[in-house]
């Protein structure tokens, strides 16, 4: 990456290079293959760096669509559409989609946090039985999907963080050493290899055990799976190593969640196997409680135990960004069904645990958010 021009209270920002960081992505992350179809489903703000994907794809002999959209036609098509029409899945739509083999969802945040909390709960009820087929068809493990996570300012105000600094953290974890993030992941992974039992405490009291016997390991390490060979989800930036817990029992304070364009600042739960019921938190509380409240299904359900492992990640915001925050753990609750689980929810929150200290069989991983593990 180069230095950028001079913005922002006389600080520097880094000006990413989008076709070395396609070509990464698309060659690295993803190996198109040549004749693959990519659907590329792009915020409107990314339309650029979405473009060079879709040319680094078509370098490889594949064949790229590409669709923007902004903030505010997403929320004007739920707030114009009856419910019939929302409910509905457009034909044409899920044809593309069943002849795709490369979906990338560069921008998969909105531009703005928060843009559509307002929208009355029967709308996007509606549009999730819409969404249902599309679903079907994306996450049917046949086709690979990458979801891209890529800043902008109204976001990093939104997560009331400097926009120079959410910008710079952003990029060049996107920009990281995927062969690093893999030997990374794959140390972590050791780690917990036929564990039975992780124990994670903080400081300001989360006490919780999470039994994860049998359970399969995964990774989010830069590269994703073939299908047919494991889970053909990748997010970027990223870098965790991540499992469906069996069970879970104890206490947890969330130091950080983001829902509906508001912070969710130390989120306490209790975890009784496996369900939680939540009880307080420093300040977001009545926001969180009325989205669980209003989420149908397992949303009460542990759903994923992640561990981060990137170090380019050092700012709290973008949730899926977040989630790879090196030595943080995440403990997500509601649906997981796109990673080989059986929780059915109206959503899967990722929230998180930090400085944690964890033991695997007591044997100790990190220490208030320090790997113990050579090489980390």
């Amino acid at each position: 990456m180069s230095k950028g021009k001079k913005l922002y209270s006389g600080e520097y920002m880094i000006q990413p290079q989008f076709d070395s960081i396609a070509e990464k992505i698309v060659s690295k992350c993803v190996n198109i293959s040549r004749g693959d179809c990519v659907f590329i489903l792009a915020r409107r703000d990314t339309a650029d760096f979405a473009e060079s994907i879709g040319i680094a794809c078509i370098r490889h002999g594949a064949h790229p669509v590409i669709q923007s959209r902004s903030d505010d036609f997403r929320r004007q098509s739920v707030l114009q559409a009856d419910h019939e029409t929302l409910a509905a899945s457009p034909r044409h739509f899920l044809s593309l989609l069943k002849e795709t083999d490369v979906f990338f969802q560069v921008g998969f945040l909105l531009e703005t946090p928060g843009y559509l909390k307002d929208i009355p709960p029967e709308k996007f009820a509606a549009q999730a039985r819409g969404h249902q087929q599309i679903q079907q068809i994306v996450y049917d493990g046949t086709k690979k999907w990458i979801g891209i996570a890529c800043p902008s300012p109204g976001q990093a105000a939104a997560f009331q963080i400097p926009w120079e600094s959410y910008h710079d953290t952003m990029w060049k974890a996107l920009d990281t050493d995927y062969d690093a993030l893999i030997q990374r992941c794959t140390l972590v992974e050791q780690a917990l290899y036929g564990g039975k039992e992780v124990h994670i405490t903080t400081r300001k009291g989360t006490d919780i055990l999470i039994h994860i016997e049998d359970a399969p390991l995964l990774h989010d390490n830069g590269v994703i799976c073939e299908p047919g060979e494991g889970v053909p989800l990748l997010n970027l930036p990223s870098g965790e190593v991540y499992l469906i817990p069996r069970t879970a029992h104890g206490t947890v304070i969330y130091d950080y969640g983001f829902l509906q364009g508001t912070p969710i600042i130390d989120l306490r739960g209790e975890f009784q196997d496996g369900v939680v019921e939540f009880k307080e938190a420093e300040s977001g509380f009545d926001t969180f409680m009325e989205a669980f409240q209003n989420t149908k299904g397992d949303i009460n359900k542990v759903a994923e135990l992640g561990i981060g492992v990137n170090p380019y990640m050092t700012v709290y915001g973008n949730v899926i960004a977040t989630e790879k925050m090196n030595s943080t753990v995440h403990l997500a609750i509601g649906d997981n069904r796109p990673i080989g689980g059986t929780n059915t929810a109206g959503g899967h929150w990722d929230m998180f645990i930090c400085e944690p200290t964890v033991t695997v069989d007591g044997r100790k991983i990190l220490s208030q958010g320090r790997f113990l593990i050579e090489g980390l």
